[in-house]
């Protein structure tokens, strides 16, 4: 429903009714006012009546004149209102009545002071009189109209004077209705579809030349004002809710208004804060006091301040309050504005701190320990010049990054470097590398003898504090350290140069498997020597130095069932190379990964000139594949590729793999090694026991055939701990499928106590030591 029509129906019903209650109180005023003034003139025509019949009433009273009866009748015939009469003496005792018409009548017994009215009649008593003195009573029966009678007879008469007045009101009250609320009506409809986004097309314009016409222009000149107010707040309102916190205050610095940021910067909302000065110079009032000062005389100040959160959290901001001045240069307001910079500043302490720390430990990175060596050896004040820099590794640890996971190994650092922190009395710590540790020391010693025993008690600390067991993640760890220490004089050293020198120690150490080893020429000279080999590995491929020699391996009743193809370097300066000595660099440098398709290549080159030969072309080839080479994304393409290259049987080839590559994405392993399997290839797992491998692993593997480390083999007959491991993976071979080779069976005795343990296949230097090709073919043929 309009608003408009509803003001109408209202405005007409509302003077509809005003005219119908007024004529009705009208109607109840006259009804009771007409009842009342013809109780009044029946009280008048009452005394009228005993007047007339005084004079008749003395003589019927006092003379019993019957005549006087005949007289009164008469009279009274002439009032016609009169119904009937009655007239007692003094002592209430009737003497006459008298009936209108002359009709019988009953009356009730005598009543000085009744006066009755009922139905259409009234009857009241009087005292009667003649000439002053008091004759009896009258007791008077009068016509009388009830307010009740009134209605009824003017019921007509008033419906239709009342149905007039209510059309006569409607038809002018809905003329009026719709003048009136013409106006209001256009002003309604006009605010209802004023749009806010486009105020400044939308006017009124009434027509009217009353007081419509103020309120039209009062209207237009509001909305002038508003549309006015609206483009400014637009301005106002995109400039305040950016991400910087905002604040509005007053001269007096107390808060009219914040934005949302604010709130989502330090927690607090409009309500917390209005009416009070920024929380921000709370805990700042000298500050404050400060800022007043300089905005006096350069009305703005912009600096960093530490401000608090709602919560009491500590945050640094950079701050700016600019002043806002009316027409006459008064300040009415101060804006402040400011942005967070805590996690600036923290960002710009952590780059500062990433760059010289491990991430991992918290310790002193490289950069750190050069910079701490320099300063070492520009603070020198005492003769003592004689240093010691210790650099340690852990033992395969990348073991246990890859058995447990990396976050295990991180724990494991971080534990390490705890321990560290216990020595005390040294000024260098650090981490160079994965698993690389430095200690240096700041007191020096006026020898170096003395420098060299210090050190050595300072190793076997170390080691007594590295080598005592962890307990991470519910993993039980036990390491082993190589320790390599230098003793230097500190005036003659430079810091590149000393913590080369550790390295270099730590190097002979790991290499010679000691835990501890110290620096001297020789062992710079067994690193140079090492560099010599990496450069020289990158040219034997091209230049063909490398041969494939064949060990072979015999079942249990000495049949020869297959071989082992073992690579050979035949450098130009060292001469015959064994693996030992550079397999290892081939796997650190990267280039085991070329040296493996190369050994693959002339490996299954060699099985398809075999297949032409009737001795040998029954014979497998075992192959070692590193972990680096497996887990080449095309390794088991390149494999096919070979196959297809030389029309080779498959299932002549067989792939010695190792435990280690089974610690990291063992799935993509499995799937790997069953791809394989389909084209017939066999899968042997070298070294077994050396490694973390578990029964879980070996129920999902799918190998044909496990080998037995020689280092149990060669030691089982006297060492019971090795001779129950060889037992052990022998009934495992048998529980779970697998053959067994026994490698490094190197005497008969070790043939016949493996034999008497039903180990079913044989390799070792009783049988063959590893031979040339030719030589090979030659054994066999």
């Amino acid at each position: 429903m309009k608003t408009g029509t509803t003001i109408q129906k209202k405005l007409v019903f509302m003077i509809v009714s005003i005219v119908s209650i007024v004529t009705l109180i009208g109607y109840l005023i006259f009804t009771s006012w007409y009842v009342k003034e013809q109780k009044k003139q029946h009280l008048q025509m009452a005394h009228m009546v005993s007047k007339v019949i005084s004079q008749d009433l003395a003589k019927l009273l006092l003379l019993n004149s019957v005549s006087s009866a005949s007289d009164l009748s008469t009279k009274l015939d002439s009032f016609d209102f009169l119904n009937w009469l009655v007239v007692y003496k003094l002592d209430k005792t009737p003497v006459y009545k008298y009936a209108q018409n002359h009709k019988d009548f009953k009356y009730q017994s005598f009543d000085s002071h009744k006066m009755l009215i009922k139905d259409n009649e009234m009857v009241c008593t009087l005292k009667t009189s003649y000439m002053g003195q008091e004759l009896g009573y009258m007791t008077l029966s009068m016509k009388y109209i009830s307010a009740y009678e009134l209605v009824k007879r003017n019921i007509l008469w008033m419906l239709l004077v009342y149905l007039g007045l209510i059309v006569f009101s409607y038809i002018l009250s809905i003329y009026y209705a719709k003048k009136f609320t013409k106006p209001i009506i256009r002003l309604v409809e006009f605010v209802k579809n004023i749009d806010m986004k486009n105020i400044s097309k939308d006017r009124v314009s009434l027509q009217e030349d009353n007081e419509f016409l103020i309120l039209e222009q009062k209207i237009n000149k509001m909305l002038d004002k508003l549309d006015s107010s609206l483009q400014q707040q637009r301005i106002a309102s995109v400039a305040f809710e950016t991400h910087s916190g905002m604040i509005i205050t007053n001269e007096k610095f107390e808060v009219l208004q914040i934005n949302q940021a604010y709130t989502k910067i330090t927690g607090y909302k409009i309500d917390d804060i209005r009416g009070k000065q920024p929380p921000v110079f709370s805990a700042n009032k000298k500050v404050l006091d400060n800022i007043k000062q300089i905005l006096k005389t350069s009305h703005y100040w912009a600096g960093e301040i530490t401000n608090y959160t709602k919560h009491g959290d500590k945050f640094l901001e950079y701050l700016t309050i600019q002043e806002v001045c009316d027409d006459d240069c008064n300040i009415t307001n101060y804006v402040f504005s400011f942005v967070d910079i805590s996690k600036q500043k923290e960002a710009e302490k952590t780059i500062a701190h990433l760059s010289k720390y491990d991430l991992v430990t918290g310790l002193a990175n490289k950069q750190l320990i050069l910079e701490n060596l320099d300063k070492l050896k520009n603070n020198i004040f005492t003769l003592d010049n004689w240093h010691i820099l210790v650099e340690f590794d852990i033992k395969n640890f990348k073991y246990i990054n890859e058995a447990y996971g990396y976050a295990t190994g991180d724990k494991l650092l971080q534990s390490i470097a705890d321990r560290l922190h216990e020595l005390g009395l040294h000024n260098i710590l650090g981490k160079i590398g994965v698993d690389e540790f430095i200690v240096g020391f700041e007191s020096g010693f006026p020898d170096e003898e003395s420098a060299t025993m210090y050190a050595q008690l300072i190793a076997e600390r170390i080691i007594s504090l590295i080598t005592k067991p962890y307990l991470i993640d519910e993993h039980h760890i036990e390491l082993k350290i190589h320790i390599g220490i230098y003793i230097y004089d500190i005036t003659s050293q430079n810091s590149e140069d000393i913590l080369k020198n550790s390295n270099l120690a730590l190097h002979n150490a790991k290499q010679n498997d000691k835990q501890i080893a110290f620096f001297n020429e020789e062992i710079e000279n067994q690193v140079q020597s090492y560099m010599h080999i990496y450069s020289d590995l990158k040219k034997a491929i091209q230049n063909s130095e490398f041969e494939m020699y064949y060990q072979p391996q015999y079942s249990i009743n000495e049949k020869l069932v297959s071989a082992e193809a073992l690579i050979r370097w035949h450098h130009p300066k060292l001469g015959f190379m064994p693996p030992d000595e550079f397999i290892s660099i081939a796997e650190k440098s990267g280039m085991i990964e070329e040296l493996g398709w190369w050994i693959i290549d002339d490996v299954f080159k060699t099985i398809a000139e075999w297949k032409n030969i009737d001795k040998l072309s029954n014979l497998s080839v075992a192959i070692n594949i590193s972990a680096k080479q497996f887990a080449q994304d095309g390794f088991v393409e390149g494999i096919s590729k070979y196959l297809k290259k030389y029309k080779i049987n498959p299932e002549k080839v067989k792939l010695e793999l190792v435990e280690s590559l089974l610690l990291k994405n063992v799935d993509n392993t499995i799937a790997k090694m069953k791809r394989l399997q389909s084209f017939g290839i066999k899968l042997s797992l070298d070294d077994f026991g050396t490694g973390y491998s578990s029964l879980e692993y070996l129920k999902l593997l799918p190998l044909e055939q496990i080998k037995i480390d020689k280092s149990f083999v060669m030691s089982m007959r006297e060492n019971e701990k090795d001779l129950s491991i060889v037992k052990s993976v022998i009934s495992l071979g048998d529980a779970f499928g697998f053959d067994v080779v026994a490698e490094g069976v190197e005497t008969k005795d070790d043939f016949m106590l493996l034999k008497a343990l039903s180990c079913e296949y044989y390799q070792g230097y009783y049988f063959s030591k590893p031979l040339p090709k030719n030589d090979f073919e030659m054994l066999i043929v």
